[in-house]
């Protein structure tokens, strides 16, 4: 039932159990509470919130704490694509403000080996660009919301510089989110009303992934 897909399972003594780990074919791991595992996908519980990922998508399950990570040498568009879907499945079920950083970092990570990478003879340029802007979304939805947790002066300094940039600020609802929250006399409280809708940026980064699948199709 299970298919192809090669499972890898290590079973630990309760003592020694500190989560479960379900790691993708792009090398994204997510980390929580294994549920269960079939035809329809892999279910796992990260911070509460249960993620189901398709069977295609997952190399491995492991019981328990997974053995070091291999780092990949290069990256591909459909690496850097597919983590960061893996990034915008978790904002789309929910996640914490705990749990959302961590991921970002580690996304973040994964997409700079990509941007990193000589664009090769061919490569549209628009995809390349268009990743790129969908983490920045995702980076400033994390330093919105640290603006607005932890009253964070210099996460909320960030927030204003980046919306400056013409290019972000254009996004359809982030631009008319600001038309209505943009006070001239309050110029800080941007920032921190913005950290209270981290799901306006998320979209934003949406519709640049979306725009990336139509490009490699």
């Amino acid at each position: 039932m299970l298919g192809h897909m090669r499972w890898l399972i290590f079973t630990l003594s309760p003592t020694l159990l500190l989560a479960d780990v379900v790691e993708l074919k792009t090398g994204e791991r997510l980390e929580g509470t294994f549920k269960q595992a079939n035809a329809a996908g892999v279910v796992i519980e990260v911070g509460g919130q249960a993620i189901n990922m398709p069977l295609a998508k997952v190399r491995a399950i492991y019981l328990g704490p997974a053995p070091q990570a291999t780092v990949r040498k290069s990256s591909s568009a459909l690496d850097a694509l597919e983590v960061l879907k893996t990034l915008q499945s978790v904002t789309q079920v929910g996640v914490t403000y705990r749990n959302y950083l961590p991921r970002v970092a580690d996304t973040k990570t994964a997409v700079a080996k990509f941007l990193a990478t000589p664009q090769q003879k061919g490569t549209n340029f628009a995809i390349k660009h268009n990743i790129e802007l969908a983490m920045r979304y995702y980076e400033l939805a994390a330093h919105a919301w640290t603006a607005k947790i932890n009253t964070d002066l210099a996460a909320a300094a960030q927030v204003r510089e980046t919306l400056q940039n013409q290019e972000i600020a254009s996004c359809p609802v982030l631009h008319e989110w600001l038309m209505g929250h943009t006070d001239p006399g309050l110029p800080d409280a941007t920032p921190l009303l913005l950290g209270a809708q981290p799901s306006i940026l998320w979209t934003c980064a949406s519709g640049k992934i979306a725009e990336t699948e139509r490009i490699l199709k």
